[in-house]
């Protein structure tokens, strides 16, 4: 038995995403992942039992580590390796 699909529904062309779309995406969230780590490597939490600041990039690793993909989160603690060692 033939199934009828509805036209309107299926997948056309240019509803697909697009390959610069498909980039750009993981891109941004890489960039804006590693503006958080810059911000919060900024952010020092004195402690009154220790001379030495805390700060809350670890925070931020551990947060870009559970909300993004393991490849993700990858590509944005190398992408802040690689902006720090470029100055």
């Amino acid at each position: 038995m033939k199934s009828i699909a509805n036209p309107a529904l299926s997948a056309s062309p240019a509803l697909a995403p697009s390959r610069a779309r498909r980039i750009a995406e993981p891109v941004s969230v890489v960039l804006l992942g590693t503006l958080l780590l810059a911000i919060c490597a900024h952010v020092s939490v004195p402690l009154w039992f220790t001379p030495v600041p805390v700060t809350l990039q670890t925070f931020a690793v551990l947060l870009l580590g559970l909300m993004l993909s393991p490849r993700l989160s990858v590509a944005t603690m190398v992408a802040y390796l690689a902006e720090g060692a470029a100055g």
